[in-house]
């Protein structure tokens, strides 16, 4: 027994390691992002609390968008910060990390494997699209809105694999906090639907209560907004500038994202990308769809049937996929904030993928008829695991890359004016300005 619990500390011990490693690679890559001024819709936020009580913030008489969740927590993480704004962007690394942390866990759970589970948590983190969720206050909005996402992912994945009626409830609870903290993530009441009509039991009742969720949250957004339609980004309303064409150029966009996109939010456009790069985005993408074959190759050759689980959970992460996509291409454009979650519900479907992938190969070396090679040494597909290697090494350069333009990003222009004005006044010479005459050129 002693020797049994020693080996379950040195496994906890691993996780724990990793944990911390995880920590790290969020604070390395992010360490060129500072707040020391605010700027555009983080100054808006900041400067809306003043003189305004808890309630009057939190449910404002006019408002064009509805989050109350999150203004709750703005209210309290603006009254801890006080005037140290400087701490945004650690706390928000920090946030990442936790976030990177559990979508280690998850994919650890699917692909039973600490290695292919580290792939996924570290691109997460190094991925280009956090530039929002760490440099901006309103990062932690969308950080909000991708743990909700994530942990109604998550208990749905429980459910449909356990059967627990509480891991469904669970779901439902945190649709409805993302549904005030970003209206966006209401499109995803279809996998709670999805859920209730392939769980084991109470089909009807749960699909049901799924449906009178989504009413509740309507109802509630219509008292506060006196609309059905949720808002568009930049100001624009939905049902004013929708367009089935520009919808599916803005699907199309977020596709492309992964490797290219356009050059206001990626900071260099792909044509004067290097031509070594486009090599290595070429070869990720290869090995996306080697990786792809190669998962199908082993249910249609080596599983003696194919279980009906495997097409409900790879169902219901595409459906967030595509869900989290078609949410942000209904407005006016696609924002790159908008695609880190149709990228992480990605890492996580290709964990589970590997974790099915994986099982197949173990059953078929666990055969007789199968000889000793290097895949039954480790128990593992080793043409997958080289394959995820790959892809993630592919995805992990151009993402370094592209994190070099940063600079020229709108969003990064106008901040950068705003430290520089920030340390160019307040750092320099305090509160006490009075006195002193500031030219801005």
């Amino acid at each position: 027994m002693a020797i049994i619990k020693i080996e379950e500390k040195y496994e906890y011990l691993k996780d724990v390691l990793l944990s911390i490693l995880l920590i790290g690679i969020a604070f390395v890559i992010n360490a060129g992002m500072s707040i020391r001024g605010l700027y555009q819709d983080d100054l808006f936020m900041w400067s809306t609390r003043r003189g305004v009580g808890f309630f009057k913030y939190v449910f404002p008489d006019q408002t064009r968008k509805f989050r109350p969740v999150y203004w709750i927590v703005a209210w309290i993480y603006q009254g801890i910060l006080k005037n140290n704004i400087y701490l945004i962007v650690p706390i928000n690394i920090i946030i990442a990390a936790i976030i990177a942390i559990g979508v280690y866990f998850f994919a650890k759970e699917m692909a039973k494997s600490r290695g292919l589970a580290f792939i996924p948590a570290s691109m997460f983190l190094i991925s280009r699209f956090s530039y929002y969720n760490i440099g901006q206050f309103l990062g932690v909005m969308e950080a909000m809105a991708l743990v909700f996402a994530l942990l109604m992912l998550y208990f749905l994945y429980l459910y449909i694999k356990n059967g627990k009626g509480v891991y469904f409830y669970y779901a439902c609870g945190f649709y409805f906090l993302n549904c005030f903290t970003h209206e966006r993530f209401m499109v995803l009441l279809p996998m709670l639907i999805f859920a209730a009509i392939v769980g084991k039991r109470r089909k009807i009742l749960n699909a049901l209560i799924s449906i009178s969720l989504f009413v509740l949250i309507t109802l509630i957004r219509l008292l506060a907004l006196k609309s059905f339609m949720p808002e568009g980004t930049g100001g624009s309303k939905v049902s004013e500038t929708f367009n089935i064409a520009d919808f599916f150029h803005s699907m199309r966009i977020e596709i492309l994202y992964l490797n290219t996109g356009p050059e206001h939010l990626n900071g260099i456009n792909f044509h004067n990308v290097n031509t070594a790069l486009k090599i290595v985005i070429i070869i990720g993408i290869l090995a996306a769809f080697a990786f792809t074959i190669k998962f199908i190759y082993s249910i249609a050759v080596y599983s003696k049937k194919i279980e009906l689980s495997w097409i409900k959970n790879i169902l219901l992460f595409a459906g967030f996929i595509i869900g989290s996509m078609v949410s942000s291409a209904v407005t006016i454009r696609v924002e790159m904030r908008w695609v880190y979650a149709p990228y992480l519900f990605m890492l996580l479907l290709i964990s589970y993928i590997y974790g099915v992938d994986k099982s197949i190969i173990v059953k078929r070396f666990n055969s007789k008829k199968v000889k000793a090679s290097m895949g039954k040494i480790f128990h593992v597909s080793f043409t997958a695991v080289v394959l995820l290697f790959v892809w993630a090494f592919c995805m992990i350069t151009a993402d370094i890359y592209y994190r070099g333009y940063y600079d020229n990003i709108y969003i990064f222009i106008g901040q950068n004016r705003a430290n520089s004005l920030a340390d160019e006044t307040y750092y320099k010479y305090g509160k006490d300005l009075r006195d002193k005459r500031i030219f801005i050129i």
